[in-house]
């Protein structure tokens, strides 16, 4: 089966997507991803935060997680 991939959309501002330690704004920023940004894949279930969900993804040999709201199936 194919594995799903996703892309960055819409960061607020148009800045990046913080790429954290764990599942919330309280982590550590680990990386940046940037708008349309592809390629990046949802290795984990998601974690509720409050009302955030969040996602454990891997790109390029990376991984961390980020507000899945920000992602978009490829």
């Amino acid at each position: 089966m194919p594995v799903q991939l996703y892309t960055v959309v819409g960061p607020p501002n148009q800045q990046s997507l913080n790429v954290r330690k764990g599942p919330g704004s309280n982590y550590d920023i680990v990386d940046k991803l940037w708008s349309d940004q592809a390629n990046i894949q949802i290795i984990d279930t998601s974690v509720m935060n409050g009302p955030t969900e969040w996602v454990h993804i891997r790109y390029n040999n990376q991984s961390g997680w980020v507000n899945k709201q920000f992602l978009r199936a490829s």
